[in-house]
């Protein structure tokens, strides 16, 4: 988008941006929206003590795009107002923000526009552009990454400039209207908290994909029905002419959640319908998740031998189910993103048909999310010769439900992954799935996904030194 294009809707426009962290998302997205002219104020319930560079690194944005018009302010902690929220054009809210906030409230019956910052993006790229740029929006309990990966890999090959946002590390949103241009595809990872802002605007991407529906964030939802009505934001205001791609598993969810009027045509994908190609990635799940993608690459017309390639040689996300190699004849799989313990025993299970004959010794548990972790703890028995478990409330429940098994509950991943070391042999399998939060020992899930990515990469240097 044009320069002026992009300013009529920042320039001048009273603008709340609610928190300061987010992985540099937050700071990325204030320097745009300083950038191109919005008088911003920047709130967060924590006070200045905690974003120490990043209050000293947008003072100094702020300062250099004064001569634009734009302004900054900073509210933090006890600073925090209501006020600040009274009769804004602009309200961004972040991801896990409580739905009894007493902020949001407040912006919703006293600001004109309250919303997710992907949410808006999404907006303006369909007003702005209507059907000239193509939206896409992955959504689902689990999956999402994997699938965003494969279409974007898909697309990519197929000569289709893509632009991916949303629930992805690393990225940021608003910047994206500087490069995206007629003819792109935007690309959307989309979780249950980023949906929310969908539901605010009232709009769907044109194609969707919902990989599943599984018990997850009822310490935040309480319910599956409130958790399931922010996913249906996916599809839930799509036009005709649009597509919504579903599993079985997920288009039983709709058909039980959803009481609404839905335009856009649904298409259940089949992986018994999968052409008999050799796939690289692992596991039942992951082929309804390649089904959907394929499903996708239809309709957009994408080359059978292009999807064929793209499939065949495709490698696991980081994160979800990841092979990183192998120490001493040991093998490690990084399956980190793995929450939920519905998660965890899809992998397992996956590993241990894949490769019957291997001991496999888990790295798991942590914080619960308000799930039952007996099943959970009857796979481990079962499949695992023994756990190292992250102390926490899900490992406090998980290790109620073991009878004589091995375990042993470990203070850092340092530690866990040294004594599963020391247990293994040649052609055994050590397995990061937690199926539980990260939340106390670890700063946050990427910060557990580092140190075992971290620990496995500097033990294998010294391991190659030694031999």
């Amino acid at each position: 988008m044009k320069k002026s294009e992009i300013e009529k809707y920042f320039q001048g426009k009273k603008v709340t941006q609610m928190g300061l962290g987010g992985f540099g998302r937050a700071l990325k997205e204030a320097e745009f929206l300083l950038k191109y002219g919005a008088d911003l104020i920047i709130t967060d319930s924590r006070d200045e003590k905690t974003f120490p560079r990043q209050i000293k690194e947008i003072k100094k944005i702020a300062k250099k795009y004064q001569k634009n018009g734009s302004r900054l302010q900073l509210f933090l902690g006890e600073k925090q107002k209501k006020e600040h929220y009274k009769n804004r054009d602009l309200v961004f809210y972040p991801n896990g923000a409580p739905l009894n906030n007493p902020f949001v409230i407040y912006a919703k019956k006293n600001s004109k526009i309250v919303t997710k910052s992907v949410a808006f993006l999404y907006w303006i790229v369909e007003r702005e552009f209507a059907d000239k740029v193509k939206r896409i929006g992955v959504t689902g309990t689990k999956g999402k990454s994997t699938v965003t990966a494969l279409i974007e890999k898909l697309l990519k090959e197929n000569g289709e400039r893509v632009f991916v946002c949303g629930n992805v590390r690393g990225s940021s949103n608003l910047p994206i209207l500087e490069k995206i241009k007629e003819g792109d595809i935007l690309l959307g990872e989309l979780d249950s908290w980023l949906l929310q802002g969908f539901g605010d605007l009232k709009i769907s991407p044109s194609y969707s994909i919902f990989t599943n529906f599984f018990r997850d964030h009822q310490n935040y939802y309480h319910s599956m029905k409130k958790y399931f009505m922010d996913k249906a934001n996916i599809f839930a205001f799509q036009k005709r002419g649009d597509y919504l791609i579903l599993t079985n598993q997920s288009s039983g969810a709709v058909r039980k959640y959803f009481s609404g009027k839905h335009d856009g045509k649904k298409i259940i994908a089949r992986p018994s319908k999968l052409p008999k190609w050799k796939y690289s990635l692992l596991g039942e799940h992951n082929k309804k998740n390649i089904a959907q993608v394929l499903a996708l690459a239809d309709i957009l017309k994408v080359p059978k031998k292009v999807q064929r390639k793209v499939v065949e040689n495709f490698s696991a996300v980081e994160g979800r189910m990841e092979f990183l190699g192998k120490i001493q004849g040991v093998a490690f799989w990084n399956d980190n993103n793995s929450t939920t313990p519905d998660s965890s025993i899809l992998t397992i299970k996956s590993l241990r048909k894949a490769f019957p004959k291997s001991k496999i010794y888990l790295i798991g548990g942590g914080v619960d999310k308000n799930f039952d972790y007996k099943k959970f703890a009857r796979t481990i028995e079962k499949e695992t010769e023994e756990a190292f478990l992250f102390s926490g409330t899900a490992t406090d429940k998980i290790k109620k439900y073991f009878k004589s098994f091995s375990f042993e509950e470990v203070g850092n991943m340092k530690k866990a992954v040294k004594k599963a070391l020391g247990l293994t042999k040649k052609g055994d399998i050590i397995l990061l799935s937690p199926g539980a939060a990260s939340f106390g020992l670890f700063k946050n899930e990427y910060d557990r996904n580092d140190q075992f990515v971290k620990i496995f990469k500097k033990t294998k240097k010294k391991s190659e030194k030694l031999s």
